[in-house]
């Protein structure tokens, strides 16, 4: 009975922690943000019409005047946007990695991994996993989304 109740106050302990830990990745809310790319928490609801549901962990914007026309990243890590610079991107068998870093001070990494999915007129669907590590902390989210104009 003892050693259940250590195991049992270790296991709730370990959890408690977990919970206390502040969320490295967080939701920005921008409604109708003009994006090339947009991702949101997998299982989230995005309805085009609600603001409210205009919360997103990732998206990019590509600069139209200039080409060719680079793709800049954002997120938000401890809740402050960020802008992410494109360290690396490489084609796999199973979609595609982007390596991204924060700009200014306390830098993270951003590992941004997106499979393709139904492809539409305008947009492509997306799905995948981001993973920030940094001073903040690390942090790994699913999401889904899309890309187009």
């Amino acid at each position: 009975m003892t050693r259940f109740l250590a195991t049992s106050a270790a296991a709730l302990l370990t959890t408690m922690s977990a919970m206390a830990q502040p969320s490295v990745i967080t939701d920005i809310h921008w409604p109708y943000i003009d994006s090339y790319c947009t991702f949101w928490r997998l299982g989230h609801r995005f309805d085009f019409n609600d603001p409210e549901s205009w919360r997103f962990v990732f998206f990019t914007q590509k600069d139209g005047l200039h080409e060719p026309y680079a793709e800049t990243g954002f997120a938000a890590i401890g809740h402050q946007l960020r802008q992410l610079e494109l360290v690396s991107r490489e084609e796999t068998p199973a979609g595609e990695t982007r390596h991204y870093r924060s700009l200014g001070e306390a830098p993270h990494d951003v590992v941004v991994t997106m499979k393709a999915g139904e492809e539409g007129y305008e947009s492509t669907g997306y799905a995948g996993s981001i993973a920030v590590s940094g001073p903040y902390g690390e942090e790994t989210v699913a999401f889904e989304g899309d890309c187009g104009a």
